[in-house]
């Protein structure tokens, strides 16, 4: 019914805060995992790899586990994917290209000087016969069919292709390719003559920047397997591991393994199992409470309540498992609803959908999915239906909304073919009985477990609210006018709590008693006066302003 909100709690997380997280952990982990791990041993099973299964092997429950074979084999491919790696950096390419320029002005040194105006037609043919001995014959000849005006557009274009291409990666293994294809790489100034010429001058030049890395590979593959994410195997129950006359490969058998199924020992797998459903479920419960009930996380009787519920619930789950119709009988709305009384629906909308996630798992049948949704779809119904819980009759209600919610989940589950004509009416008898044991348990308990855990209920503020109450009697007879006061603050004050979503019983009682500190001056305020002399007018402004602010810590007193 009551979460109260007066002051935010910090959000820092404190060594107090981490004591109650330790000890509510391991408590509730203790008590979870002792609950659900009581359970038969599996069916043990001798069989080797490379085996020849003499029978199925099935799933013994429904698990997922990270398979060592898949990843190491996803690995193995990651690493088969990676490509040469080679060692090109701009420092070294910027070198190896400076340095290439020169060696390109060095070599068409004798060429400028041909073209050069002061050398004569004599000079230049035999500069251009004899310069560069590795030039191609047709390379040669359209050299000297060249005039200046053009070898200065060829030497730019050459120099500049060979500036590109070093500066850019040429690895060492597309050096060949690179150099057949260096006239493409010519700009469309030059004719094809010309840039075949240009090819020729630089191809002999160019070197390359980039040698493939042995080590620089080694780490790339290393960094691909370590980014492959663990490859996780799921079972559901019952599934077929392997079947007759199937050969048990690595994987086949990395399933037995996990399941346990392969040598005659304790099955802490399955232990392990459901200590990490319990981690879940309480790792979970706590960081919402943290998150968004803080108020609640510094409030141990909360906690505790929450708790009992949790751990109650998961008992009677964990005896009527695997029985059928048993579990339906259950009262697991009344989880929901007595926590949506004593502290909010969030929190019981939450408790209840962890409820419902042991009840399917403890139930490990094909009708697990249908006892998780008849757990929480009935207890969401008995949580909107319960309301405050004022009534008497909301409880009735609330009932009402549960079983008409579970009988619809089997009703469902009965058209999807879970169920023949039999055995949904037999469920429905069962839904009938969960919903009115649950309003029964939630009537009888919320009052009590209210009491032994110190919160408060709407019952305990409809008690504070009779004017019969001692307090409220001295207030009317005492001070009448104060009490007036206080019931027309109540009334006002219970409307606005409505128009803004607030809790108006708790409003309207604290408004009841918001004045009983002028018990103790009554006449110092003026609606007690009835016309007669103020005390105020013969004091002085400090000492009146005192008198009317007392009556706030005579309150508390009081």
């Amino acid at each position: 019914m009551l979460t109260q909100r007066p002051v935010v709690p910090s959000s820092t997380f404190t060594r107090r805060d981490f004591r109650r997280l330790v000890i509510g952990a391991i408590l509730l982990l203790v008590a979870m995992t002792a609950i659900l791990s009581i359970d038969l041993q599996p069916q043990r099973l001798a069989i080797a790899l490379g085996d020849v299964a003499t029978a199925d092997i099935a799933a013994p429950r429904t698990q997922s586990y990270p398979s060592d074979v898949r990843t190491q084999a996803a690995r193995a491919a990651a690493v088969q994917n990676v490509k040469p790696v080679y060692d090109y950096g701009n420092q070294k390419a910027l070198r190896i290209a400076n340095s290439q320029a020169i060696q390109f002005g060095n070599r068409v040194i004798q060429i400028d000087r041909a073209f050069d105006p002061a050398t004569t037609s004599e000079e230049k043919d035999k500069l251009l016969a004899e310069t560069i001995p590795s030039l191609s014959e047709s390379a040669r000849t359209t050299l000297q069919a060249l005039t200046a005006e053009r070898w200065a557009v060829v030497r730019e274009q050459a120099a500049t292709t060979l500036d590109r291409l070093e500066r850019g990666e040429l690895k060492d293994s597309d050096l060949v390719q690179t150099k057949a294809d260096l006239a493409d790489q010519m700009s469309a100034n030059l004719d094809l003559a010309e840039a075949a010429l240009a090819a020729d001058l630089i191809a002999p030049l160019l070197l390359p920047n980039s040698s493939f890395s042995e080590e620089l590979t080694n780490l790339a593959k290393e960094d691909a397997a370590r980014a492959v994410q663990p490859v996780t195997v799921d079972y559901k129950l019952n599934e077929t591991i392997v079947q007759k006359g199937q050969r048990i490969t690595p994987e086949v058998f990395e399933a037995i393994q996990q399941f346990g199924l392969d040598a005659p020992r304790t099955d802490f797998a399955r232990v392990g199992g459901w200590f990490l459903l319990s981690v879940l479920v309480v790792g979970i419960l706590f960081a919402w409470i943290w998150r968004f009930r803080r108020q609640l996380w510094h409030r141990t009787s909360a906690l505790l309540l929450i708790g009992l519920i949790v751990t109650g619930m998961s008992v009677l789950l964990k005896l009527t498992a695997g029985r059928a119709g048993l579990p339906f009988i259950l009262p697991t709305a009344a989880a929901g609803m007595l926590l949506a009384i004593l502290l909010d629906a969030g929190v019981a909308a939450v408790v209840l959908a962890l409820i419902a996630l042991a009840g399917g798992a403890v139930n490990g049948t094909q009708g697990s999915l249908e006892l998780m949704a008849y757990i929480f779809l009935g207890g969401m119904a008995g949580i909107i239906g319960i309301r405050r819980g004022d009534r008497f009759q909301v409880f009735v209600q609330a009932g009402l909304a549960v079983a008409i919610a579970n009988v619809l989940v089997v009703a469902m589950f009965g058209f999807l073919g879970l169920h023949d004509a039999r055995g949904v009416i037999e469920l429905m008898g069962a839904s009938l009985l969960s919903a009115a044991g649950s309003a029964v348990a939630a009537v009888g308990t919320f009052a009590v477990l209210g009491s032994v855990f110190g919160i408060l209920t709407v019952f305990q503020l409809l008690e504070l609210a009779n004017p019969s109450q001692p307090l409220l009697r001295r207030l009317l007879v005492e001070t009448s006018g104060t009490y007036h006061h206080s019931l027309m603050v109540g009334n006002l004050a219970e409307r606005a709590a409505e128009a803004i979503g607030a809790d108006p019983l708790l409003t309207r009682v604290a408004a009841y008693y918001h004045d009983v500190g002028k018990l103790a001056n009554p006449l110092a305020f003026i609606e007690n006066q009835a016309g007669g002399e103020n005390v105020h007018d013969t004091l002085d402004p400090e000492t009146s302003a005192q008198v009317l602010k007392q009556h706030t810590a005579d309150g508390i007193d009081i």
